[in-house]
């Protein structure tokens, strides 16, 4: 089936001239522009406090066993131990 007519030819129209428009958008870019990031001054702060955080950071030798022992699989607590501290926080 054909169809003829003049909104038909200009939709055939439309449709060339984008199709022309989208093969000139896809040409590779030069390369020269890239994404820039700028950090604020309270950012930039932040920033330094967290590294002097990190790199100062103190643990206790008490938390340095019981990680080991949790990280090994023997670390046990008395669920007496656990009962009787909650009742002293909740007191």
């Amino acid at each position: 089936m054909k169809i003829y007519g003049k909104p038909i030819q200009r939709i055939h129209q439309i449709y060339q001239e984008l199709s022309k428009t989208k093969k000139t958008d896809k040409t590779p870019s030069s390369g020269k522009a890239k994404d820039k990031v700028v950090l604020s001054n309270e950012a930039l702060e932040i920033q330094a406090i967290v590294q002097k955080v990190k790199e100062t950071e103190d643990i206790s030798p008490k938390a340095v066993e019981i990680k080991k022992a949790i990280s090994s699989g023997t670390y046990t607590v008395s669920g007496e131990k656990v009962a009787s501290s909650l009742i002293k926080f909740l007191k």
